[in-house]
């Protein structure tokens, strides 16, 4: 699934993931650019919104930690280790009264129950 960003009158940002990929691409009226590889560890849950005039994502990587990065950066603004909640899954980013939102679910191995994690990234807070 690919989500399309409008950027200008006339340029369209695309953001995909095919197989361990995460893409951006550029559209214009009449022509479209190759596509920018923004992470090459990418297992599931691509996740994106706009916040100000900035794309952010989230993904699960190849180890199981859950990351949020923006395009514009390569380096990761926020990380959740898999080591640290093992069995974590479906991240979704949340736009919210001007605050990016990381909603992640953390499933108890035990009891098969799972927890709605929520953090924010930019301000570096988590909330259990």
């Amino acid at each position: 699934m690919a989500n399309v960003y409008t950027a200008g009158s006339d340029r369209r940002l695309i953001i995909y993931s095919i197989s361990r990929y995460i893409f951006l691409r550029t559209a214009y009226i009449d022509s479209i650019e190759r596509p920018i590889m923004l992470v090459s560890d990418f297992l599931d849950g691509l996740s994106d919104v706009v916040l100000g005039d900035t794309i952010y994502y989230a993904y699960q990587n190849q180890n199981g930690d859950i990351l949020v990065k923006n395009v514009m950066n390569n380096e990761a603004l926020f990380r959740v280790k898999s080591s640290e909640n093992p069995d974590m899954h479906c991240p979704q980013l949340v736009v919210n009264k001007d605050r990016l939102m990381l909603f992640y679910m953390v499933t108890n191995p035990l009891t098969d129950l799972s927890l709605i994690h929520i953090s924010e990234p930019t301000r570096r807070v988590v909330i259990s």
